[in-house]
């Protein structure tokens, strides 16, 4: 092996380990249809001040979001924070939901070719905000 392409592999090793994942998922079975389940989801979170941003009630899926003022960048060209939510609700072999939702948290800035979205480590408040509304409609 040559050093350049040993240099390569560790590289990439190093890539594919380090760092982890930015978001939050997590996945439960409910025995409530999965329309009931989307419908729970949508509602729950408008409930916690989320705002729909995507809703589809054929594939029941949401997607919504909520300004985090916890989230914070000292520059002059932040413009805000926000977590988001994305809940898939879809039958399940058994004949249950699976509900599964992704929990992320972003940064909003603007630079000179517009604005910009960076990803961040999913809160602490999205991943509560998702067990919740997942805990209540799995229960509905």
């Amino acid at each position: 092996m040559t050093p350049r392409s040993l240099v390569s592999v560790c590289l990439t090793a190093a890539a594919a380990c380090g760092g982890g994942t930015l978001m939050f998922t997590a996945s439960s079975l409910s025995t409530v249809p999965p329309k009931d389940a989307y419908t729970c989801a949508a509602d729950e979170a408008k409930k916690i001040g989320y705002r729909l941003r995507a809703h589809d009630d054929v594939d029941f899926r949401v997607v919504a979001e909520r300004d985090n003022p916890n989230i914070k960048e000292p520059t002059g060209t932040y413009i805000r924070g926000f977590d988001r939510l994305e809940f898939t609700m879809e039958p399940d072999a058994s004949g249950k939901t699976s509900v599964a939702v992704k929990a992320q948290s972003f940064k909003e800035s603007v630079t000179a070719r517009g604005n910009n979205l960076d990803e961040i480590k999913a809160t602490s408040q999205a991943k509560a905000d998702a067990n919740s509304i997942m805990a209540a409609c799995a229960a509905s």
